[in-house]
């Protein structure tokens, strides 16, 4: 049972990992630099467009940092900064306004050595309606934001806080929306049928775009009885009971379970 758990869980987790990871260091910026606001970049096929506003006190720009000019001592850096001046929102959206499922994202705090916290309200948006939202405190490098499904098929969020000035983002996961509620529906598409005439399980798909490439069968202990690409497998040297069917299709991989 516990190596079933065990597969279960290496297979919910690649099914929930994000295909798409937008980083600031990439884009031959050096550190420091301004970046102006809005500010975008583009990440496999989508360009995201970041605005900080409510700013007092200055000019507004990004920035790109690699170091911190607060003697915090943080090295190492390659993250996108709201700004030197306080602000008060910090806006991320598509700019073609497609909808993309957000995962988490890494905040980085410049100001931890003076005992200095960002209280974000981070809220969700889908043709500017909101979907709901949560509050996050950012207290050092590398704290990371966790969204709810709030944060899924959306195309904005809006982060607010007293002063955002000098806080980095990195690292936001996404994937797109289209990708995530296909991986649904080929679930549900997906049907496996035993024939115990002719010893064989039988794979089909009403969904016409699905192709399979792969099949992996595991028994009840997650040990690995039999792989291949056809879409009818053989049975006859497999003992009766139960299994897991891991199906790798063009869009998608499904788990199915199956007892004969």
């Amino acid at each position: 049972m516990k190596a079933i758990v065990t597969l279960l869980c290496v297979f919910l987790g690649s099914t929930i990992s994000w295909a798409q990871v937008i980083t600031f260091d990439d884009q031959g910026s050096v550190d420091g630099q301004a970046l102006g606001n809005p500010y975008m970049i583009a990440n496999n096929g989508e360009t995201f467009v970041f605005t900080v506003s409510g700013v007092t006190g200055g000019p507004t720009t990004h920035r790109y940092r690699t170091t911190d000019s607060f003697g915090c001592g943080n090295t190492g850096l390659s993250h996108l900064s709201s700004g030197t001046f306080p602000a008060t929102t910090w806006t991320i959206e598509t700019q073609s306004g497609n909808e993309v499922d957000f995962g988490t994202i890494q905040f980085d705090n410049f100001f931890q050595c003076y005992v200095f916290a960002y209280e974000l309200t981070i809220e969700g948006f889908k043709n500017n309606v909101s979907t709901g939202s949560q509050t996050f405190s950012v207290g050092g490098m590398n704290s990371i934001f966790t969204p709810n499904a709030a944060f899924d098929d959306v195309d904005k969020i809006v982060i607010t806080c007293a002063d955002l000035g000098n806080l980095g983002i990195d690292n936001i996961n996404w994937s797109s929306s289209t990708l995530h509620n296909q991986s649904y529906l080929l679930s549900d598409s997906v049907q496996l049928r035993y024939s115990k005439n002719s010893n064989t399980i039988e794979i089909n798909t009403l969904n016409s775009g699905a192709h399979l490439y792969k099949y992996t069968m595991y028994d009840i202990s997650g040990n690995q009885v039999k792989e291949g690409n056809e879409s009818k497998i053989e049975t006859f040297q497999l003992s009766k009971g139960i299994y897991f069917v891991k199906l790798d299709f063009n869009i998608g991989t499904v788990l199915k379970k199956l007892t004969f």
